[in-house]
């Protein structure tokens, strides 16, 4: 007696399947490889499964400011709603700082070191990160007291807070190769 043998396609798992699975990938493999594969995996990829976790930390130490905000951009716009984690180094503009606040409703962890936001900044946007529980503003040099204040306010399920600063004369990186 032979056993029947039934084989699904990739294509015809649910969209949160796939989205679970590709995870697993790299931002690249993501963002350019995925899509081209076929209509369902483009769907999957390119809707809020994929981007509930963005870590972007090491890819944004090495690309160009407006290059680095197209792509959070892009990757914030697919999590509908729906990002709770996000890791990405040296944010330069106030408007990405808004456009993540204004985006990011069911953000949990936040992680912007080497960033460039600012006491202004944190106050037009700190009410907007109520759902915070971690961040991280390591190296963020114009960050005072009174943001960290702001935070705390508005913050209220804000359980940890990285606020490392660089040691007085470290001039970065660059500066330790030459």
């Amino acid at each position: 007696m032979e056993e029947a043998c039934e084989f699904r396609s990739w294509a015809e798992l649910i969209p949160d399947a796939l989205g679970v699975i590709f995870t697993n990938l790299s931002l690249q493999e993501r963002v350019t490889v995925i899509p081209r594969v076929c209509k369902s995996w483009a769907n999957a990829v390119t809707g809020p499964y994929c981007w509930q976790e963005i870590d972007i930390k090491d890819w944004s130490n090495r690309c160009q400011p407006d290059q680095l905000d197209r792509l959070l951009e892009m990757l914030i716009t697919r999590s509908c709603g729906t990002l709770r984690k996000l890791s990405v180094s040296g944010l330069q503009t106030e408007s990405i700082f808004t456009f993540t606040a204004e985006n990011a409703c069911s953000l949990h962890t936040l992680r912007l070191p080497r960033s460039s936001m600012n006491d202004s900044i944190v106050e037009q946007i700190a009410g907007r990160l109520s759902m915070i529980s971690f961040l991280d503003v390591s190296y963020c040099i114009k960050i005072g007291p009174y943001a960290l204040e702001m935070i705390g306010k508005n913050c209220k399920l804000l359980e940890r807070v990285v606020s490392k600063h660089a040691p007085i004369g470290y001039c970065g990186e660059a500066a330790s190769r030459r």
